[in-house]
């Protein structure tokens, strides 16, 4: 018995008939897709949408054909492991496990059991990056195993439907949003000074459990005075919170596997001077880049509401990575759901790039920040925006805004 939320075989088979009528447009007879949990599992993220199956580290393929069932090929398919991820709602039926440490043999076993040795197989990954590259070394062993079979880049298959999100994977965000929420609540009740930094985030992701988040949680963060250069941290400190501290922090708490994403600004004890009218700016370029979405706005559009509401306060959007200055505000928003997705926009990059229009159910973090021009303080504060068919609206319930602990 299920005991979370999950996806419905409505659900499996709307994603199933978009992916295969794309397959008949491109002759492909069948994909081989490649998944593992790099970068807070988000590598998973085009085996989860068509099986059900990611996190907790595993990795594994799908063999998804044009016509019939597809197979899982996962890690350790142990009896107890394919229980677990059946109860956990897997789409597919069909597990297989690696033989003697390999992927390569069973796979192969299968395609030529399902008589695809000679057919023209899809490979999202195989040619350009979309942040889930497959393995050369897979590559080139399956080659050898299947000498006559077509090989094609698949890239961007998954990925253009995966972008724009069903009802059902709305609701699963909106509960990830809830719990985002619930996070940065307890960071303003838990953070002063005095207090450790391991124990702020300690508490804020037994917050994210509690409330039903699944392991791994997307986070980063930072803290401490402000300065002119550093960036967020992966790791935890055993480091007391001091009055003036700034804290920084991302989080993507996932709820089978979607997440909404949200970025914070924190303050220990007083605002620097300066704090006040950047916060103010803030607002500003937040309201102005949310008021002008709706369907059918370019990325590049969507940036230049953000950056030309920005403009009259005399601060600036900072680019510059690493020494030299905080990254405040580098990246205005990206696509979210099975982590950081496309489309994604940046000032003023999205200016020159092939316009990219949104489009309806498209989920997309915002996350606009604010420095003054030598960098040395910035802020960033953000939260995750649906693209609905006559403009916009937040999936979360709380006003994004600064945090101030005291």
């Amino acid at each position: 018995m299920q005991n979370h939320l999950t996806l419905s075989l409505k659900e499996r088979d709307r994603r199933y008939t978009l992916v295969r009528q794309s397959m008949r447009e491109r002759g492909l007879d069948a994909l081989l897709v490649w998944g593992h949990s790099g970068k807070w599992d988000w590598h998973m993220a085009n085996v989860h949408y068509l099986s059900q199956v990611g996190g907790n580290g595993e990795e594994g393929f799908v063999v998804f054909p044009l016509e019939g069932d597809p197979s899982l090929f996962i890690w350790h398919r142990s009896l107890y492991q394919v229980q677990a991820w059946l109860e956990y709602g897997s789409w597919i039926k069909e597990f297989h496990a690696r033989e003697d440490g390999s992927f390569v043999k069973p796979v192969a076993k299968l395609l030529k059991r399902l008589n695809l040795t000679q057919a023209t197989i899809g490979i999202p990954g195989l040619l350009e990056q979309d942040r889930i590259m497959f393995p050369f070394g897979i590559f080139t062993a399956l080659s050898a195993e299947l000498p006559k079979a077509n090989f094609k880049d698949a890239t961007g298959l998954i990925e253009s439907f995966r972008s724009v999100k069903s009802e059902e994977e709305i609701a699963l965000m909106e509960r990830s949003a809830e719990i985002g929420e619930a996070a940065i609540k307890t960071l303003a009740e838990v953070a002063r000074p005095g207090i450790l930094e391991n124990q702020v985030i300690g508490a804020m992701f037994e917050t994210m459990i509690s409330e039903g988040a699944e392991i791994p949680i997307m986070w980063l963060y930072d803290a401490g005075r402000v300065r002119t250069g550093g960036g967020r941290l992966a790791f935890t400190r055993r480091r007391r919170l001091e009055s003036g501290d700034l804290i920084f922090m991302e989080c993507s708490p996932r709820v089978q596997g979607y997440a909404s994403h949200f970025n914070q600004t924190a303050v220990i004890g007083e605002w620097p001077k300066e704090g006040e009218k950047l916060y103010e700016a803030w607002r500003a370029s937040y309201r102005a880049g949310f008021d002008a979405l709706r369907p059918g706005i370019t990325v590049g559009e969507l940036c230049r509401a953000f950056h030309e509401a920005l403009a009259p306060s005399g601060f600036k959007y900072a680019t510059a990575d690493g020494p030299g200055g905080y990254n405040y505000g580098a990246s205005f928003f990206h696509g979210s759901g099975w982590g950081n997705e496309p489309p994604q926009g940046r000032w003023p990059a999205a200016e020159k790039q092939a316009p990219i229009v949104l489009r309806e159910g498209m989920t997309l973090a915002y996350e606009p920040g604010a420095s003054l021009l030598d960098n040395s303080l910035g802020i960033r504060i953000g939260d995750t925006v649906l693209v609905t068919r006559d403009g916009r609206r937040r999936l979360g319930k709380e006003e994004p805004g600064i945090v101030i602990c005291k």
